[in-house]
């Protein structure tokens, strides 16, 4: 009875000790999945940090070609508008003169 009750104290013993050790495991591979994972958030985070940013500066790029596109533009645009209002000008001139010139043709005998 000795023997079986030492062998049973053993195996009780061994069984408290290995839960003992499973337990220890599992916290500490708990304990390492948390960091794996806290590291993984961060790491996202910083991408998407990142990515806002990179797009933000494209944005910005693209406003400021635009604004340069429009005032480029616009200046084409007044340039064109100048010129075509010159040429009104010599237009209207040119009929006047000529019909200032029909006018003194047709007066003379």
């Amino acid at each position: 009875m000795a023997l079986a009750a030492t062998r049973s104290r053993i195996t009780n013993e061994l069984r408290a000790q290995l839960n003992m050790m499973l337990t220890e495991v599992a916290n500490a591979s708990a304990t390492e999945t948390r960091r794996q994972l806290n590291e993984f958030v961060q790491a996202v985070h910083a991408a998407r940090e990142e990515d806002r940013r990179a797009i933000s500066a494209s944005l910005e790029q693209i406003q400021k070609e635009h604004t340069a596109d429009y005032l480029s533009l616009r200046n084409d645009l007044e340039t064109v508008a100048s010129l075509t209002d010159e040429e009104i000008r010599r237009a209207r001139q040119s009929l006047i003169q000529f019909a200032a010139n029909k006018s003194n043709q047709s007066s003379k005998p």
